[in-house]
């Protein structure tokens, strides 16, 4: 498995994220929470699923967790949102970890399991339908293409 990964991130340093200027992300700058703006995927089910619940909010903390809901509503503020995700997170039983394989490159895993294995990049200028700060997601070659942009709330 180990062998599988290290070639899989291999694969994303080379895959490039699609965004002209941008930078890797790392433990560091994607702590907060996000807002979906976008996704893209050919796993099947995906798109329609998020058709269906057309908001999302993840929280990445300091310590490597990740805290993610979806919705089939907006909410009215940050409190409301930061509330949403610690309810979810309390009752769902999953827990979402990410381990940095190399600047740029993370493994999430769901209950110490790999789930997600992808190149995470910052922009660092407006590009289309990005906006420098926001956060590009995609899989890593070999997996089902994903293509997500989150905006980080604000304080």
């Amino acid at each position: 498995m180990r062998s599988v990964i290290a070639t899989l991130a291999a694969s994303a340093v080379v895959a490039g994220a699609g965004v002209a200027s941008a930078q890797p992300c790392d433990a560091v700058n994607v702590v907060g929470t996000w807002s979906l703006v976008s996704v893209r995927a050919d796993e099947p089910g995906v798109q329609a699923f998020y058709e269906r619940a057309p908001y999302e909010w993840m929280r990445f903390k300091a310590d490597g967790s990740v805290h993610y809901v979806a919705s089939t509503r907006d909410r009215a503020n940050r409190a409301e949102i930061e509330a949403t995700l610690d309810r979810t997170d309390a009752q769902d039983g999953v827990d979402y970890v990410i381990q940095w394989l190399d600047t740029g490159v993370m493994l999430m895993l769901r209950d110490g399991q790999p789930f997600q294995l992808g190149q995470c990049r910052i922009a660092e200028a407006d590009d289309g339908p990005v906006r420098a700060g926001d956060l590009i997601y995609t899989n890593v070659e070999g997996m089902p293409s994903l293509h997500r942009i989150q905006r980080r709330l604000a304080d």
